[in-house]
């Protein structure tokens, strides 16, 4: 169990407890001392980061990673915003009580490999 001590926001609480206890109990959390077991422990959203194409100075160029994936999902959410405004409604705020309220909206990567792009194998997802 999380110690109480620590400031996870309450959206996040129990997924976060659902997958430490799990993960201890398949023997799959990273090694003592690589991440704090008190943390948040998992991000919000993750994207594919690999091989998107930017024009930079003229040049096209793919890029990978972080700085990617972060943008292309701010992207996403910049155009939700701009179609609830158009519609009269409020810009989505803080999306992460959202984001947790509805994980059936998501799809949830357990199998895999960060490596996808680099000849290591197919990205599997779990069905249903």
């Amino acid at each position: 169990m999380l110690q109480t001590n620590v400031t996870i926001p309450e959206w996040q609480r129990r997924d976060v407890e659902v997958y430490l206890s799990t993960a201890a109990r398949l023997g799959v959390l990273p090694p003592v001392g690589s991440f704090s077991p008190v943390g948040r422990a998992t991000p919000d959203v993750s994207a594919l980061a690999q091989g998107y194409q930017t024009l930079m100075n003229g040049k096209w160029s793919a890029i990978a990673g972080t700085s990617a994936a972060a943008p292309a999902f701010a992207g996403m959410v910049s155009l939700l915003n701009e179609a609830r405004l158009q519609a009269k409604m409020p810009a989505m705020g803080l999306l992460n009580p959202f984001l947790y309220a509805n994980p059936d909206a998501f799809t949830d990567v357990t199998v895999g490999t960060n490596a996808i792009g680099r000849g290591t194998g197919p990205l599997k997802v779990r069905q249903g």
